[in-house]
């Protein structure tokens, strides 16, 4: 966290520790009128919210501090992580043929909690580890977008696009073509509908091949590699949640973020709390 975040969140764990929640809110949002460039009202809201639900795990005197200075935005991540995947840009002369776009597909996500997350560590890179028909990639690069254009992050989507074991165990229905399921085709139609094919860039690929080939380009060049936000949401089941994890938690560059998705399923529920413990 910057200094500024810091401050933010020692003034509200102050609040918070009187005990009324309403009039720690209000307390809150007073204190934070004599600051100097005081956060928008949704920002602070959000603050509040997110330390309130974890007041009791808010260690201020533990938080990392970032020692780089302040960043007037994002890290300038390019078409360097398109280029270290593909050579030639997947989006390029794409037909959509009759795929059609279905909103309906697209839910479930907090948007609220990752605007929170992107404006706490400013990302360079998102990686989501499952990306499916790309609804979370869409909402992840519209909120990146609302920071203005010189914002050059990139949601880096990994997944084979080829369902999961849950998907099989449930008989849900995948469309294919002579066997090989097509949602690769639909994941790319969404994502140009919506319009962010210039933040996102697929990476077609087990999770455990791509996160090796992002620990060698790691090797290269850390800190160009490193993963500020990691979304997990990929196979459900433990051993490849527990998988997940393990692959991509050291790939986090300092003060990174890692959160998921499905914490009631079983599989991903125990995963969870084992690492934790």
């Amino acid at each position: 966290l910057d200094e500024a975040a810091l401050n933010e969140l020692k003034i509200l764990k102050s609040v918070l520790d009187k005990g009324d929640a309403d009039a720690s809110c209000a307390a809150f949002l007073k204190a934070q009128e004599n600051q100097p460039n005081p956060p928008s009202s949704r920002y602070r809201f959000e603050m509040y919210k997110l330390a309130t639900a974890y007041q009791d795990q808010l260690p201020i005197e533990k938080l990392w501090i970032r020692n780089d200075g302040p960043k007037q935005c994002f890290s300038n991540t390019h078409d360097y992580v398109m280029d270290a995947i593909h050579h030639q840009d997947p989006f390029d002369n794409f037909d959509g043929g009759s795929l059609v776009y279905n909103p309906y597909e697209h839910q479930g996500y907090d948007e609220r909690l990752v605007h929170l997350l992107i404006g706490l560590t400013r990302p360079g890179i998102i990686a989501e580890v499952g990306s499916w028909k790309g609804g979370s990639a869409i909402m992840f690069s519209r909120i990146l977008k609302s920071y203005g254009r010189q914002c050059q992050a990139k949601v880096l989507c990994i997944d084979t696009w080829l369902g999961t074991s849950t998907d099989y165990k449930m008989l849900r229905h995948i469309d294919t073509v002579n066997g090989m399921p097509t949602v690769y085709r639909q994941y790319l139609f969404n994502l140009i509908h919506a319009g962010v094919t210039d933040t996102v860039v697929p990476f077609p690929a087990p999770a455990s091949l791509a996160a090796e080939v992002l620990r060698h380009r790691q090797d290269l060049e850390r800190e160009k590699y490193g993963l500020d936000l990691v979304f997990i949401d990929g196979n459900h089941d433990y051993q490849d949640v527990l998988m997940d994890i393990e692959n991509y938690f050291p790939l986090m560059a300092p003060g990174g973020i890692m959160f998921g998705d499905d914490y009631s399923m079983f599989g991903v529920t125990r995963a969870i709390e084992e690492v934790v413990q």
